[in-house]
């Protein structure tokens, strides 16, 4: 990192002690270095690589987000060979949540979004269907036991106004919630309790879960073995967010239920329908209290909560919308490329 070159081009000392002026001052001190001084290095390695210099179509779900070279490669794909870009939905908030910033700004940049079935507000989305999930299959084991809660991990300080926790507080109250149910359920149920985190996100996020606060003798799953093959044990799984964990479970037909935020985590006006009518069926829980009460009266018995007609009906009808299965996804999506549309 050149700093000297950097301050050059981007520092500005400034005597006021407002916030603008203080960006102006540390700005050249944030800038990543694969934008600046290793973006030519990043080319140059990319010439010389296996990376296809030709290409018609760019299709991902996810190194947009992190993977700089990626990012690189397919901007002079784009920008210089005219590809096609395409986006396929990666999950969580996407579609479902009332304000999305992450989703909005690849719908904006793709040619096209496929999304997991929802036909949202931009001209380019096209309902489709979750490759990952439809190339999976599940057998639950009967007799399950074991009661997961996922947690996720939300960053210390705000960064994006998004329907989820932003600030320290909301974080806070979030988990506390989360402490809370933990703490509360019969204690008969301790030995089957088992608390699943991501311990590399708390190192993202500069922040670790005070696991302090659970006073029972539980057990802990640091995210490490995939969900899918710890599923078939799992009795019911109690989600703090919406995100694709959640949708993983009404994918699998999994019992589950999801705590929510009402003053933060809102929903999109087409989605809103399904979050009431999953209230209602006891999915959805806006008080940790009710979810308390909830689980203590039915957690003997869940299947048959579970299996109650109508729940499935509206499980079905919400994944059908917001997380649908194609029995041939791989060969539709081969189909949909062929197709010569974009």
């Amino acid at each position: 990192m050149d700093l000297q070159k950097r301050k050059k081009f981007f520092y500005k000392k400034s005597t006021e002690k407002n916030f603008t002026d203080f960006i102006n001052e540390i700005i050249y001190l944030c800038i990543p270095k694969n934008y600046l001084e290793n973006y030519k290095n990043i080319k140059n390695s990319l010439n010389k690589s296996y990376w296809p210099k030709n290409v018609k179509t760019i299709l991902s779900a996810y190194d947009f987000l992190h993977d700089d070279v990626y990012k690189i490669w397919a901007a002079e794909r784009v920008s210089n060979n005219k590809a096609k870009y395409l986006i396929h939905q990666h999950g969580g908030n996407s579609g479902l949540a009332e304000s999305s910033p992450g989703t909005d700004l690849q719908c904006l940049l793709s040619d096209k979004y496929l999304t997991w079935g929802w036909k949202g507000k931009y001209k380019n989305n096209v309902p489709f269907h979750s490759i990952s999930l439809s190339n999976q299959s599940l057998n639950l084991k009967k007799n399950r036991k074991k009661i997961y809660f996922c947690v996720a991990q939300y960053p210390w300080f705000t960064y994006r106004y998004e329907s989820l926790p932003r600030t320290n507080i909301e974080r806070i109250k979030k988990k506390e919630s989360i402490f809370q149910i933990v703490n509360n359920i019969n204690n008969i149920y301790t030995k089957d309790i088992v608390f699943r985190y991501s311990k590399p996100a708390e190192a993202r996020n500069f922040r670790r879960i005070n696991l302090g606060q659970i006073d029972k003798k539980i057990s802990y799953d640091t995210g490490s073995i995939p969900f899918i093959k710890i599923a078939p044990d799992i009795k019911i799984v109690i989600h703090d967010s919406n995100n694709t964990g959640f949708l993983e479970c009404l994918f699998f037909n999994i019992p589950t239920i999801l705590i929510l935020d009402k003053k933060n985590e809102r929903f999109e006006k087409k989605a809103r329908k399904y979050i009431n009518l999953m209230e209602k069926k006891n999915i959805v829980h806006y008080d940790p209290k009710t979810a308390i009460d909830f689980l203590n009266m039915n957690l003997k018995n869940i299947e048959k909560w579970w299996n109650e007609k109508k729940l499935q009906t509206l499980r079905k009808e919400f994944c059908n919308h917001y997380v649908k299965r194609y029995n041939n996804s791989l060969d539709d999506l081969s189909k949909f490329l062929q197709k010569g549309t974009l």
